[in-house]
């Protein structure tokens, strides 16, 4: 009695959470693209939770085998939402940048789904056992399941990988996102998958399995801050890139900001390329898309402020409208670095042309003050060719050329 018990209760707690943290980061978040793939994920989770429940207490096998057809909507998408969760929370979202991988993702989940509410070749039916009832496997429920446990585990693994490159925060998010969902994998594929074939009568531990799932969720909802915010607000601790054992190439004055006037930023770029390979945690405040710059330049733990005024989707992105927010993400990264850091900013010619000449100069004159009490260094770089010759005036006395 107990057993059966504790076998209702389990996916019915699990259901519970996952409803709860799915609404949670919504509410937290709605706009947020990684909150609302995370929303999918519980709502998988649940679908398929609170219908295990049902065919555990069905009173007939129509019941169960329509609870069963319900549950389609969890587990066959439970790896397709997963995958895409950990791409969007891993920064791997060029591949979702191809419409067809959404095909690739979802497309095998909704044919499986048609074939299970319309044919018997997934379920044939149901039959009693001492917990409830339990399906019988159809024709096409390897395949099936192949494509859930595929999906799951290239999760898992871009979940590993990330956490191999990443540091801070988001290295113990990644880790702990792959070991939650590596549990139910193991456990439900030898309890609903592997033992029934070999005939071995055992119980359905798939939905059971997925509370501790859920839970470590939770963990890193509320430990780590996983995306219960805007992404702006993970927006991980500066950490140098290197550490070289040369002497940096530019030695840098302790608190001192520097105006690169050139059409191009490639002596910037190497200019602070040099202090973060050698140390130096760094910063860099840019109108261009993250991916391009840490592909470009292989850079994998200095953040980058994505600014733009139409606020489209990036790692971290405030608007370029908004100065004085640039500017407070500045001084909590800066205050969360143990020494000195550098900061970079390519965009000064956006921030003039949203906010006007005297707005960004000012701004910039902030931008320095603060990093000069905090011994960084800030780098600013303009193409000349674009101010006049009082505003680049104006520039110098802010700023030291160099």
């Amino acid at each position: 009695m107990i057993d059966k018990f504790l076998y209702i209760v389990l996916p019915l707690v699990t259901f519970l959470i996952s409803v709860y943290l799915g609404a949670w980061m919504l509410y937290k978040g709605p706009r947020e693209r990684l909150n609302r793939v995370f929303a999918l994920l519980t709502a998988a989770i649940a679908f398929w939770a609170i219908a295990d429940v049902g065919i555990r207490t069905a009173a007939a096998s129509d019941i169960a085998l329509a609870w069963a057809r319900i549950s389609g909507f969890g587990w066959i998408f439970i790896g397709a939402t997963f995958i895409h969760f950990v791409l969007v929370s891993t920064r791997r979202e060029k591949i979702l940048e191809n419409k067809l991988s959404y095909l690739a993702l979802y497309g095998p989940g909704i044919f499986f789904l048609g074939i299970l509410w319309l044919t018997g070749e997934i379920y044939s039916g149901m039959q009693q056992a001492p917990l409830g009832f339990v399906a019988i496997q159809g024709r096409s429920f390897l395949a099936a399941v192949a494509y859930v446990e595929v999906a799951l585990i290239l999760g898992i693994y871009c979940c590993f990988r990330a956490y191999r490159g990443f540091t801070g925060i988001e290295k113990k998010q990644a880790g702990l996102i792959g070991v939650s969902v590596l549990v139910p994998v193991v456990g439900g594929t030898l309890t609903e998958v592997v033992l029934p074939l070999m005939k071995i009568k055992t119980y359905e531990l798939g939905t059971t399995l997925l509370l501790p799932t859920v839970i470590i969720f939770a963990i890193a909802i509320v430990k780590y801050k996983l995306s219960t915010l805007p992404l702006i607000t993970r927006f991980f601790i500066p950490m140098p890139e290197a550490y070289l054992p040369t002497k940096p190439k530019y030695k840098l004055g302790v608190g001192r900001a520097y105006l690169i006037k050139e059409k191009g930023p490639d002596h910037s770029v190497r200019l602070f390329m040099d202090q973060v390979t050698h140390g130096i945690p760094g910063l860099w405040i840019t109108s261009l898309h993250p991916r391009v710059i840490r592909e470009k330049y292989d850079m994998n733990r200095t953040p980058i402020l994505y600014v733009d005024a139409k606020r489209p989707p990036g790692e971290a992105r405030l608007s370029i409208t908004q100065p004085t927010r640039i500017e407070r993400l500045v001084q909590s990264q800066l205050a969360r670095v143990r020494e000195r850091a550098v900061v970079m900013l390519d965009c000064f010619k956006e921030l003039t042309v949203a906010n006007g000449f005297e707005k960004a100069l000012d701004f910039l004159g902030k931008l320095n003050k603060l990093c000069s009490e905090n011994n960084s260094n800030l780098i600013v770089q303009i193409d000349p060719s674009k101010y006049t010759k009082q505003q680049l005036a104006a520039m110098e006395k802010v700023l030291s050329p160099l």
